[in-house]
């Protein structure tokens, strides 16, 4: 392992470097991508042990009774509890550059070209963030998987579903099951595929009354495009906006049946469509992390934790490593090696021990493809 050929040019900038600065992120311009849900809805919190826990009661708020003075008071039970917990696991990814790439940054880098000068800047700052993303991304996914899979997530490293099934390992990871234990889970009477017969808004009435009777209110409603498709298409909605004198010769869009929706049931429906790519073997590959036709009813702005602890290198730093934290839960590294026996690579590592926890007090899911 050799000391760093780059990294002192571009430490100053890699400091600077937030993980929205990049012009495109998945296939989707910078300023249009919606802030990562784990960012925004969950709060982080540090776990000294490695361990993510929740916590769940069956908080049932009971009425007092009525005694005549000097008398007992009636005693009540308890509200019921129930503790999941798990170990956090890692999340890393690395890139490298050949000694093709790294010579031509030197000459970039020792132009009177200014020009060529920021564009070797942005190429290795852009390495540190795309380390950083991918913790980011790997975060998300989980989210997706723990919202539209009844609170269960898959740390799979290859998303064949032999693979994810058996929990297998392969040649990149280890695939890991997280089950956060959800158990307020409703079926539509009617597959929502049915846009003749389907009765999708008795079943967001459902879901709304049962979140009445556990003590809150839904708030906003999450699931993929191909569901708010089938919900815009049915002839429930497009009948009950038409009485409501939103008559339209078509079917509504989602911000049209969103004034409907808001105006009768309280909250309105997001889509869930961020583009996750997995890579093997160099080859990038689409997923989709959200499970076609699960909904996700959420009764809290703050859904849960994102549950962190530090990384080894974190307090025992490697020798001849460069470190960066862009954050305080991930960790980039940057060094130099000889693979194999070949030239020099320069090598960017990116890491974080971190899961996303949801509370499962405050959602209702809603499966729209299988029927009662």
């Amino acid at each position: 392992m050799a000391e760093l050929t780059f990294y002192e040019f571009a430490q100053t900038e890699i400091k600077k470097r937030l993980i929205v600065n990049t012009d495109y992120i998945n296939g989707k311009a910078a300023d249009v991508v919606d802030p990562y849900l784990h960012l925004s809805k969950l709060e982080k919190m540090y776990s000294p042990t490695r361990k993510w826990e929740t916590l769940s009661t069956n908080n049932i708020r009971v009425m007092a009774d009525i005694v005549s003075l000097d008398s007992p008071f009636p005693l009540k039970r308890r509200p019921g509890l129930t503790l999941k917990s798990g170990d956090i696991e890692k999340i890393a990814s690395k890139s490298a550059w050949n000694e093709t790439e790294q010579q031509e940054l030197r000459e970039w880098m020792l132009s009177s070209n200014d020009m060529l000068k920021v564009q070797a800047m942005n190429r290795i700052t852009d390495d540190v963030a795309a380390r950083q993303f991918g913790v980011h991304e790997k975060l998300e996914a989980i989210l997706y998987q723990l919202l539209s899979n009844d609170g269960v997530a898959i740390y799979a490293t290859n998303t064949d579903p032999a693979n994810v099934a058996a929990g297998a390992k392969d040649n990149v990871g280890l695939g890991i099951r997280m089950d956060l234990g959800f158990t307020n889970g409703q079926t539509a009477a009617i597959p929502w595929t049915d846009p003749t017969n389907s009765t999708p808004l008795d079943d967001i009435r459902k879901v709304v009354d049962a979140a009445r009777k556990k003590g809150f209110r839904i708030m906003e409603a999450h699931t993929d495009q191909v569901t708010i498709d089938r919900l815009l298409n049915s002839n429930q909605l497009k009948n009950a906006m038409a009485s409501a004198n939103l008559a339209l010769s078509m079917a509504p869009t989602l911000a049209q049946a969103n004034v409907y929706i808001l105006a009768n049931f309280g909250f309105t429906f997001a889509v869930r469509d961020h583009i996750f790519f997995e890579e093997r073997d160099g080859i990038q590959t689409q997923v989709e992390m959200w499970n076609e036709g699960a909904i996700a009813f959420m009764g809290s702005n703050t859904w849960g934790q994102l549950v962190w602890t530090e990384c080894v290198e974190m307090w025992n730093p490697a020798s001849g490593y460069q470190y960066e934290r862009p954050e305080d839960m991930i960790l980039i590294g940057m060094y130099r090696e000889k693979l194999n026996g070949a030239s020099w690579m320069q090598i960017t590592e990116g890491q974080g021990i971190i899961v996303p926890v949801v509370n499962p007090e405050r959602i209702i899911t809603l499966s729209t493809i299988a029927a009662v």
